[in-house]
């Protein structure tokens, strides 16, 4: 439960600010903070290949909506011990709940995970509500395969009162 100042402050804040405007309307804000939902497949229960892909889900709080502003991700290619942002590895991201997919197709790391350690911008914040899961699947285009796979999804969490 927010203290008064801080219940004050959201009031004052709730409609002006940038995340805000994202808002079920019709629910009392009572609280917005940056939240990172990653996946980490340091060990994967078998290597990313041409021929066998892998799909990690990521589940939503289940009070609060999303608001997706970045990604990021790297992967390690077989034997290998450095991390890198892989032409090779084609990744999809798809919403379970609604069905819908992120892109026309699975898309080359570097066009959707950012490079140099920079994230990439999404053209546009995307909503994720409450209690959605994400399906990241990734595959490799090419004969390398891939140990290890690491994910983000930077944003905002949005919470709401009763």
């Amino acid at each position: 439960m927010p203290d008064a100042f801080r219940t004050q402050l959201l009031d004052m804040v709730e409609y002006t600010d940038y995340v805000a405007t994202f808002a079920d309307p019709t629910r009392t804000i009572v609280d917005i903070d940056n939240y990172t939902y990653s996946i980490d497949g340091e060990v994967l229960a078998a290597p990313i290949t041409a021929t066998a892909g892998q799909t990690f889900l990521t589940q939503m709080e289940g009070d609060c909506d999303f608001v997706c502003f970045y990604l990021s991700g790297f992967a390690r290619a077989a034997g290998q011990t450095n991390l890198t942002v892989n032409p090779a590895l084609m990744v999809q991201i798809a919403d379970q709940t609604t069905g819908r997919a992120w892109f026309q197709g699975p898309a080359p790391m570097p066009m959707i995970a950012g490079q140099g350690g920079f994230p990439y911008l999404l053209p546009g914040p995307k909503v994720i509500p409450a209690r959605s899961s994400l399906e990241t699947s990734a595959i490799s285009r090419q004969v390398q395969s891939f140990t290890g796979f690491y994910f983000c999804f930077h944003g905002s969490r949005i919470w709401y009162g009763g």
